[in-house]
């Protein structure tokens, strides 16, 4: 069975510590590794996002001025206006409104707006910035001990990769629960998800900007998360059924789809969940990404240091 080990380090890469990974017996995350495969052997630029551990490497100040760049940013270039936030304010609300602002700008994955298209490199990563502050800003702010980390894979000109579609006989890998430390599939396109519109109480989006994950590219999220509560489900579920939908619509694709299961070692197995995420918050960079296949044949890639520039 294919196998995927992730080594983190410190942001000196001066300490290393592995993660250890089994991938799921199903046809989509078969896809996903071959992806994942295809990638490494010819890699563009890396994107890495870390939200939530402890230690809160950036901190809300931190995030809240770069987001503040990016609005100012916008603002100056005339074609669309965003709200600064005061006072360092942060709540559910003014996440919709900055992440409503990213939709207008940037438009969906099949469909860029002429604005994106068209902008300067300095508006262009301002437009991106929106997006990936408010996300980083959503899970610091959080008080429960979590993590996660998400990739983001881009061709060597920066653009998104097309990715393989997934099909409707695939729909039924999305499920809910997930377990601590899962490889999930990376939401690889813009807009939300159903799950993402009601735990973000999102009333700013448009119904357009509600995706479902379409596209399989290799990336993935590794989530150090407890699995969403049976209580939240049930009333996720009637929302959606006021809202219109039938909750058990596959073609909703609700959740997430778990490619690998973590392979805990001794180290970790016998900690609390807090005591992972603090001993994880020592290595908080993704260094290597390590394939095997079931032919025992290699894979590998180094991954550049990333660090924004919002």
């Amino acid at each position: 069975m294919e196998k995927i080990k992730i080594t983190l380090s410190n942001r000196e890469k001066s300490k290393f510590y592995e993660l250890n990974y089994q991938l799921k017996n199903h046809p989509l995350a078969r896809k996903w590794f071959k992806s994942l495969w295809s990638y490494l052997e010819c890699p563009g630029k890396t994107e890495v996002r870390y939200t939530g551990f402890s230690g809160k490497y950036r901190d809300k100040k931190t995030l809240i001025d770069k987001l503040n760049r990016c609005i100012e940013v916008i603002n100056k270039d005339g074609v669309h206006q965003g709200k600064k936030i005061e006072n360092y304010e942060w709540n559910t609300q003014t996440h919709n409104e900055v992440h409503h602002l990213f939709e207008i700008c940037i438009g969906t994955r099949e469909q860029y707006t002429e604005y994106a298209i068209n902008a300067s490199a300095e508006v262009k990563n301002a437009i991106k910035g929106l997006n990936d502050l408010t996300h980083e800003l959503e899970e610091a702010l959080r008080d429960t001990p979590l993590g996660a980390i998400h990739t983001t894979f881009l061709d060597e000109t920066g653009k998104v990769i097309p990715g393989t579609p997934i099909e409707k006989e695939e729909y039924k890998y999305f499920d809910l629960n997930f377990s601590w430390g899962d490889m999930l599939l990376h939401y690889c396109q813009l807009g939300k998800t159903w799950l993402e519109v009601f735990l973000d109480e999102d009333e700013e989006i448009f119904e357009s900007n509600i995706n479902p994950l379409a596209y399989v590219d290799g990336s993935f999220d590794i989530f150090f998360l407890k699995p969403i509560s049976c209580y939240v489900q049930r009333d996720f579920f009637k929302w959606l059924e006021e809202n219109g939908k039938n909750p058990y619509d596959p073609e909703l694709r609700l959740g997430y789809v778990s490619a690998a299961t973590l392979i805990e070692d001794d180290k970790m197995e016998n900690m609390s969940i807090k005591e992972k995420i603090d001993f994880l918050s020592q290595y908080i960079n993704l260094h290597k990404v390590h394939l095997t296949d079931r032919d025992y044949n290699t894979n590998w890639y180094e991954i550049p240091f990333y660090e924004d520039n919002y």
